[in-house]
């Protein structure tokens, strides 16, 4: 069993790029992606953050680099992340092994928060492209369906 997530956040540091021993790129980095939960003690709300390694390989990693060198990927990107965790271990500052669990990207896009370009994508996307909806699959909104969101609760 494969454990598929898909993380939205912004780079916590500028990827780090290295090269395996046959040459390929490997880019890594890490992602916060910002929640607010309820404090238990005062009720209040609080910001918090999780942070999440992302490791690349092959061919993703190749453009995720270009993308670095050229300054379009740094520190602060809004970008959202496919791809599958995975178990390791790293040794902490006191030489003992520690568990992590780690995102092995599959595919990578900038978030909104970049300029769009004149197809109406975002600029810089990474990876796949979503798949446009076929002509005959898109409907006009209907006018009751505008009246049953009017209705909705929230």
């Amino acid at each position: 069993m494969v454990a598929k997530l898909t993380l939205v956040g912004n780079l916590g540091v500028d990827p780090e790029i290295r090269y395996s021993a046959d040459g390929k790129p490997v880019v890594s980095f890490r992602v916060a992606s910002n929640y607010r939960k309820r404090d238990a003690d005062t009720r209040d709300w609080v910001d918090a953050t999780n942070w999440y390694r992302v490791t690349t390989f092959g061919r993703l990693a190749e453009r995720l680099s270009e993308q670095a060198g050229s300054g379009r990927l740094t520190k602060g990107t809004r970008i959202i992340v496919f791809g599958r965790l995975e178990a390791s271990a790293y040794m902490d500052r006191n030489n003992q092994p520690q568990p992590s669990l780690d995102l092995v990207a599959d595919d990578v896009l900038f978030g909104d928060n970049r300029p769009r370009g004149e197809d109406g994508g975002v600029e810089g996307d990474v990876g796949a492209s979503p798949r446009p909806v076929a002509p005959q699959q898109r409907r006009a909104p209907a006018q009751e369906d505008a009246a049953d969101l009017e209705d909705l609760p929230f």
